[in-house]
């Protein structure tokens, strides 16, 4: 059976902080920097669910509201709501579009930075972005603009990110 609740339990809280913090005034945040902060991580989690959730499954339904009430999921006339799944291409395109935006909205960090290696940051997200689009690319036949932003991704969070790649079995 699929069990898919937890899944999207992150991605409707993910979703659900993007509505709300991106309707407060920048006032309410220490700066605008902090916002985006807020919101670039909130659509990188979203993204990340829907990824996860499309490499499993394929075609998953997508949500495209804050769930806040059980009494959404009932009709007024007493039933489940039913949400059909959608292509899997077309989760791959929400996921991405969701990538797109965490990299927008976020910064690179480095080790020492407050939050780092647990918060999502631009080369997190562009990492993300490189899985995701040469995914994409797999289950589109090979296609080749996947391939390219796949390439791009990974170049962009490799040169900027100051990240590096740790070797775990070498002596050291």
């Amino acid at each position: 059976s699929v069990n898919w609740k937890n899944l999207y339990r992150a991605a409707n809280w993910a979703y659900t902080i993007y509505k709300y913090v991106t309707a407060m005034p920048v006032s309410m945040f220490t700066s605008q920097s902090e916002k985006d902060r807020i919101l670039g991580e909130a659509a990188f989690i979203r993204s990340l669910t829907y990824f996860y959730m499309a490499r499993i499954w394929g075609d998953v339904p997508i949500v495209n509201l804050s769930i806040e009430s059980s009494d959404q999921l009932v009709t007024d006339d007493g039933y489940i709501v039913r949400i059909p799944r959608s292509p899997e291409l077309e989760v791959l395109d929400l996921a991405l579009a969701d990538c797109n935006k965490a990299i927008s909205l976020l910064q690179y960090s480095a080790p020492g930075k407050t939050g780092w290696a647990i918060t999502a940051n631009k080369g997190s997200a562009e990492a993300l972005k490189a899985h995701l689009t040469l995914w994409y690319a797999s289950r589109d036949n090979s296609n080749a603009a996947m391939i390219q932003q796949s390439i791009d991704a990974a170049t962009s969070c490799i040169n900027n990110s100051g990240a590096s790649l740790i070797d775990y079995v070498a002596e050291g």
